[in-house]
Formats: C-alpha cells, sequence, structure tokens
C-alpha cells in the first residue's frame, strides 16, 4: 500500500534567540543537512511547541510556527514524520538567521479519503454487477422459443398490461410499457372512427 505523503517548507522561528548564526559561521548549519523535530509539551507559552535541533550534535535552532504547532506536534507524536532537512539559508533579517526546513509526512487524512474513495467505488460495483446478475439472467428451457407473443386479452383489451414473461431486462420491460399504452390509445380511438363512418 502506498501512503500518502506531504513535503511542506517551514522557516524556523526564534533563531535570534539561540546560537544559529555562530554555528552557521562554524559550518555546522548547512543545507541538507538533518534536523530533529522534538515535542515541549510543557512549554509555558504554547503546549504544542515543537522545538528544531540539528541532528549530528544535538544544538537547538528555534521553533516552528505556533500558527502551525499544533498539527506537527500530532505529526511528531504520531510517527508520521518520515523526514526533516534543511532547504535553504538566507542572511539575517530582524527575525534572525533565515533558515528553511523541509518536513516530509504522511498525510494520514488524504491517505484515509484515499481508502475510502476505493471502498466505496468497490461497493457501488459489486451492487450494480449484483442488479444486473439479478435482472438480466435468464435461462432458456429446452424447445422453448423466445420469440414474446402478445395474449388476445392483451390485443383486445385497452386497459390490459402486456407481459414479457421472457425477459426480466428493465428496458425491455420500459418499451413494452410504451407500445402497449399506443395500443391502448389505438384501440380507444377507433370505435369514436366507426361511428362517425356509420
Amino acid at each position: 500500500m502506498k501512503n500518502a505523503k506531504m513535503a511542506v517548507t517551514l522557516r524556523i522561528k526564534g533563531t535570534q534567540y539561540y546560537s544559529s548564526e555562530t554555528l552557521l559561521s562554524k559550518g555546522m548549519i548547512k543545507k541538507g543537512g538533518q534536523i530533529n523535530l522534538i515535542t515541549e509539551p510543557s512549554n509555558s507559552h504554547d503546549c504544542n511547541a515543537v522545538a528544531i535541533y540539528l541532528k549530528h550534535n544535538n544544538e537547538k535552532l528555534g521553533y516552528i510556527s505556533h500558527s502551525v504547532s499544533r498539527k506537527y506536534s500530532r505529526l511528531v507524536e504520531s510517527g508520521l514524520i518520515t523526514e526533516a532537512i534543511i532547504c535553504s539559508i538566507s542572511q539575517p533579517d530582524k527575525y534572525g538567521l533565515d533558515i528553511r526546513v523541509k518536513v516530509t509526512y504522511i498525510d494520514s487524512l488524504a491517505e484515509e479519503i484515499r481508502q475510502q474513495s476505493k471502498s466505496s467505488v468497490a461497493q457501488k460495483s459489486s451492487r450494480i454487477y449484483g442488479y444486473f446478475s439479478q435482472h438480466n439472467t435468464y435461462e432458456t428451457p429446452k424447445n422453448e422459443s423466445r420469440t414474446p407473443v402478445a395474449s388476445e386479452t392483451a390485443r383486445s383489451s385497452p386497459n390490459s398490461a402486456y407481459k414479457n414473461s421472457t425477459s426480466g431486462n428493465s428496458c425491455c420491460l420500459g418499451i413494452l410499457v410504451l407500445l402497449v399504452a399506443s395500443q391502448s390509445c389505438c384501440l380507444e380511438i377507433r370505435p369514436k372512427a366507426w361511428r362517425v363512418n356509420k
């Protein structure tokens, strides 16, 4: 089974409060470097806080933005993050060193929807197949012709329905109903026409 994966680029927040510039000058922060995401449920500012550390020396770089911390906290705790790396490093601004990270995770919601969609399609296909199997199957008995023949009652009575006992196909039944209706109309009109001719 293939899992649905999402790759998102995020900026590390709070780099100005840590030694990110010093680490960069020492060559410890590099593009493609691996990072660890660690939740901090005891954080007094955000119980969903997710801190970002360099994997090779466990140096703290900052945090994931508060606006999406709840989402990534759940992803970390659920073990759905498959990869986290540094994808770009830019010159510092008023918020500190601009470090962007790419986080790849399994989108469990998308995967669940995909599986539900496949299951729904399979169920509908099964129901359609079952319907036509029940309504379209006809076994012709030995020495029996499948040519439909109208009964004398159906021909003489305008209110009688023509029954085709040789087929269970709903489309054929619909056509037969239309034929009977047209025959009924003709039978009702004919007596009036005869009276006029007399």
